[in-house]
């Protein structure tokens, strides 16, 4: 069985790579946000949020992050904008840059997911790794 993931991004196209992405995967895409009050709103279980730093309204810098994390769900930061989220955050793997190339996004989706259940690897290349993906 696949991870439940959340999508939270404002930009359509990107949404749709993502959950193809995720579902070429074997993974459940359980929630698509475009802002922080629809990605609040998602009750559902996820294992990990594919979350961007910008969205419909506002920079959410790593509160969504911080969110999610509290919820035991790790999020991983996709964003043209890496320098909002320098130090990282607490319970979340790392941060990706925007444009996301295919094979980059499938390998850092399979290694946040081996992280939420505590298999350990190398993170990709592209990924810049925070942490471990451990909620304290």
């Amino acid at each position: 069985m696949g991870s439940r993931i959340m999508i939270v991004d404002d930009q359509l196209l990107l949404s749709m790579s993502l959950e193809d992405a995720a579902t070429s995967l074997a993974h459940d895409v359980v929630g698509v946000a475009a802002s922080c009050e629809e990605a609040e709103s998602i009750e559902v279980p996820v294992d990990i949020g594919l979350v961007d730093v910008n969205l419909l309204d506002g920079a959410t810098r790593p509160e969504i992050g911080r969110l999610l994390a509290s919820r035991g769900c790790p999020a991983l930061f996709l964003t043209a904008n890496p320098e909002m989220v320098v130090d990282g955050v607490e319970g979340t793997p790392g941060i990706l840059s925007k444009p996301v190339q295919g094979d980059a996004l499938a390998g850092v989706i399979e290694f946040a997911v081996t992280h939420t259940k505590g298999i350990s690897g190398d993170a990709p290349g592209s990924l810049r790794h925070f942490q471990p993906a451990s909620v304290q």
